[in-house]
């Protein structure tokens, strides 16, 4: 019946006018109130003579059946309902402009919750978390935060998964972060989560994204866009057992002119770690054991500024930068002992091996976005640039002591890769509408991309002074260059409850690898890849929707994949790239329900994945060394449901729960000399969190949650266990000052993570044992009067990332995966 009564004022409108229209936004972040129902009463009447619901932008257009006084309606979940009485006449078009919604859990201060805005929300492309609006991030860190994002998965040594796979982009604002897409964990553990106002997990992107990020695309919101004017200065400052951070953020906005910027310092020492590993050689039957301790200190920097400014109501200029840097530490003792299990495990021989690593990591990053908005509504052209430059450097100092029946000319060592990757991008896209149901958009992207790693080895005869000698052949210098072109074209049809969305995008790769040395004869490779999308998704209310897509899905292997230089960790162990490596391909498909409800939301997406040529780190043993590298054979299949649940118990209590369970099943042909491995089992991760408003305006957040071991192709990577609380307050006028407090597994200060690799040759069993326990307190105050920020261009580039080495440690780890988390 709505409906009709929606078409037919439709056809009036036409002839008579009587038409308003209008914009609904957030009061607070500027964001726009998608999907938001508009409806005209007339005076004593007792059904709306009109009903719509507005678009993707917040936008609504309602029609009047005829003229006189009617009382405009606005209904959102979670927000106070807004009403204005209005004369409406015929043949006039009344514009009201942006209409401001306000949550409606009362003023600032109070005590009581009415009701609540949806921390998850669920678009047809994405789902978000909205993390500022979780009290629990004013004394976390973001991987703390991940834990409770439907699709994300983080174990208990802080890896992360979206959707199940490591193989995953990470953008900022929409943009992507090589440094962040390469180092996830390193760097989000040690990032507090204030600084990220929602998270959004892209599983299926359409045509215009690049096809790269196997499992999607993790997009971190700092900010959303700002109408208003003034200044905001925000400082703050974290204080754990395992370290201190600090942060500023500031934004200024004066007439056409817009200004944004972060910096976060961060100082983290991690306490003493242990680890073991066993290795035994089926064939020769022999046991290698290695135990150790260990610990991590390091310094985190992360930068950004972003500005954007209006040059008319049609055109806007935005540019942005950022720079993230760590400097870090680990110091590693072990003790090392080879036994034959075939004589009763007589020791062979054994040494003890002190090893220090020093890391540089930073990235550097630029872009420049140019939009352009034509007269008819939604036609857009924008023209973008971006720079990425990535320098990584390490310094590995390796030296034996008590040496026993070293069959072998045993060597201290020095081993310092240093990788560097640059980037260079430009992008073009135009959207144009057909009508009110139909855009159709295009575009064109290049990428330049220059991946080059230089090493120097230096050896010493163990047990001396000497001074260290170059090692010529074990220190190859590589490059590779890749040119990237891309085309494509999307269709999108939004009328009523109904949007579906199709889309082709065809890329080009070209691949140059040189040896400068001449160590290697170079190579070239070249291929062009289609990269078909599809979705569809229907709201069967204001509240409930369904969705269903498909999307190819590329994994292109970066630097850290395709160095051959081999570094040696231990005498009986080394690691190395594969330059031969070509791109993995995904096939994925989903269908989910979503219902959002102010009491109750749930959520639940099925997902299928399919591969046939995935990337891959295998081990496998020759001559007593354990070697370790990657390749193109893996066949994957994996079927993972996700669920979410946010639940209003009472007006001061609200439960939620994240939960995800998996069935995969790995398969390798051409996998070591020519053998085929399979691997499959079940995999399931939970999180499980309770908020309560106490009295004196004290939020309080009990949280605990898991994940069980997860099957890769020649083991089981570690699950883990967690809990904690947090308490926080609000002081002073509009709550600028904000005092927290937060205790994680304080119960339990230690846990033990286990990893096994298992195959026809050889076993290995690791485990590492950290101090898992902290607790952080947080205070935050806010300056000035502006609450929201950079007014961006709608498109930019926000694409283009390879797939980086974010694998497991499968038993050889240095203590590095143990580094961070000093929040909860």
């Amino acid at each position: 019946m709505a409906l009709f009564v929606v078409a037919v004022s439709g056809l009036r409108a036409q002839n008579g006018g009587r038409v308003v229209t209008g914009e609904v936004r957030d009061s607070l972040t500027n964001e726009a109130e998608a999907y938001v129902t508009v409806s005209l009463m007339a005076d004593k009447a007792k059904r709306a003579a009109a009903v719509v619901t507005t678009d993707a932008q917040g936008r609504f257009r309602i029609a009047a059946p005829a003229a006189g006084t009617y009382t405009l309606h606005i209904v959102a979940v979670g927000r106070r309902p807004y009403t204005r009485v209005m004369r409406i006449e015929d043949g006039k078009t009344q514009n009201l402009g942006v209409i401001r919604t306000m949550d409606s859990s009362g003023a600032l201060g109070t005590a009581t919750v009415t009701a609540q805005r949806p921390i998850v929300t669920a678009e047809p492309d994405r789902i978000g978390y909205a993390i500022a609006d979780d009290p629990e991030a004013k004394a976390s860190m973001l991987t703390d935060m991940l834990r409770k994002v439907p699709m994300v998965t983080v174990d208990g040594e802080d890896n992360i998964q979206v959707n199940g796979s490591s193989n995953f982009k990470v953008y900022v604002n929409g943009k992507p972060n090589p440094m962040l897409s390469s180092n996830p964990s390193l760097i989000m553990k040690n990032m507090p989560a204030s600084m990220v106002k929602k998270v959004e997990v892209i599983t299926n992107p359409g045509a215009r994204e690049d096809a790269e990020g196997v499992s999607g695309i993790l997009n971190l919101v700092t900010e959303g866009e700002a109408k208003t004017t003034g200044y905001t200065l925000t400082p703050s400052v974290q204080m754990t057992t395992q370290g201190a951070i600090g942060s500023l953020y500031g934004l200024v906005k004066t007439g056409r002119l817009t200004l944004s910027g972060t910096y976060v310092l961060g100082r983290i020492f991690q306490p003493d770690y242990k680890r073991g590993t066993e290795r035994e050689d089926f064939t020769a039957g022999t046991l290698l054991e290695t135990y150790g301790t260990g610990h991590v200190q390091g310094t985190f920097h992360y930068a950004s500024l972003e500005a954007s400014y209006e040059f008319t109501d049609r055109d806007l200029l935005s540019l942005s930068g950022g720079w993230h840097g760590w400097r870090g530490s680990v110091y590693d003792f072990n003790t090392t002992g080879m036994y034959d299990l075939r004589a009763d495990r007589t020791r062979l021989y054994g040494y003890d091996l002190f090893t220090r690593s020093r890391m540089r990591m930073f990235n550097y990053s630029a872009n420049v976005d140019y939009q352009h908005s034509f007269k008819r509504e939604g036609q857009m052209l924008t023209l973008s640039y971006r720079l990425s430059d990535q320098p990584n450097e390490n310094n590995d100092r390796m030296i034996f002591s008590n040496l026993e029946n070293v069959p072998f000319n045993q060597q201290d060592r020095i081993q310092n890769p240093d990788n560097h990757a640059a980037e260079h991008t430009a992008q073009a896209d135009l959207a144009l509408p057909l009508g009110k149901a139909h855009t159709v958009a295009t575009g064109v992207k290049y990428i330049y991309r220059q991946n080059n790693s230089d090493n120097y080895e230096a050896w010493r005869n163990s047990g001396t002074d000497n001074a260290f000698i170059e090692d010529a052949a074990a220190s190859p210098d590589y490059r590779h260059r890749s040119d990237i072109g891309a085309a494509y074209g999307e269709y999108t049809f939004k009328q009523g409850p109904w949007m579906a969305r199709a889309g082709l995008r065809y890329e080009y790769t070209h691949y140059k690898a040189t040896y400068p040395d001449g160590n290697a004869p170079g190579f070239t490779q070249h291929f062009g890849d289609l990269a078909p999308s599809a979705l569809i998704s229907y709201n069967l209310s204001a509240t409930k929707s369904i969705k269903a897509s498909y999307a190819l899905r590329l994994g292109r292997p970066d630097i850290s994949f395709l160095s051959p230089y081999v570094q040696r960790p231990t005498p009986e162990s080394m690691k190395y790239g594969n330059p031969q490596l070509e791109s993995e391909h995904s096939h994925n498909f989903e269908l989910s329900f979503n219902s959002l409800n102010p009491g109750l939301s749930v959520g639940a997406t099925l997902g299928y994945t399919v591969q046939t040529d995935g990337l891959m780190q295998y081990s496998f043993l020759q001559d007593d060394i354990l070697h370790t590298t990657f390749g193109n054979f893996t066949h994957n299949k994996k079927l993972n449901l996700t669920l979410f649940a946010n639940c209003m118990l009472s007006k001061t209590t609200v439960l939620s729960l994240n939960g995800s369970a998996a069935y995969t099943d790995l398969k390798a042909y051409r996998y070591v000399n020519g053998q085929t491995a399979r691997h499959d089992g079940f995999s399931a991760t939970g999180m499980l969190a309770l908020s309560q408003q106490l009295p004196a305006k004290v939020q309080m957040r009990l949280i605990g949650g898991g994940n069980t071991k997860r099957p890769e192709l020649q083991g089981y990577a570690p699950g883990n266990l967690f809990y904690g609380l947090v308490f926080s307050r609000n002081f002073l006028a509009e709550d600028r000052l904000t005092l927290s407090l937060a205790g994680r597994n304080i119960f339990t200060p230690h846990q033990t993570f286990r990893t096994t690799q298992i195959t026809e040759a050889f076993r290995t069993n690791a485990w590492q044992r950290h101090t898992v326990w902290t607790v952080a307190i947080g205070l935050s105050y806010r300056l000035g009067n502006l609450r929201t920020t950079v007014k961006k261009t709608q498109r930019t580039i926000n694409s283009s990332e390879t797939v980086s080495k974010k694998e497991e440690n499968n038993g050889q780890s240095n203590g590095q995966q143990g580094m961070g988390g000093m929040g909860f």
